[in-house]
């Protein structure tokens, strides 16, 4: 049996991420440091966030 999400909801949280500068500011912090950085930490947040928030608290789920 597979679970419905209804996504409809992300938009806002993705204005809420834009209006508060999250992704800038994970990207910014002191002390956190990656030699390449191919994906910003900023946005492994963002997408952690969004997950969790359609109720896949799994990161491998980003690519179902």
């Amino acid at each position: 049996m597979q679970k419905f999400a209804n996504h409809s909801g992300l938009i806002h949280i993705g204005a809420l991420l834009d209006a508060i500068n999250f992704r800038l500011r994970f990207n910014t912090i002191n002390g956190v440091h990656c030699v390449d950085p191919k994906i910003s930490h900023g946005d492994i947040l963002a997408s952690m966030i969004t997950l969790m928030s359609i109720g896949k608290p799994d990161y491998d789920a980003i690519y179902r």
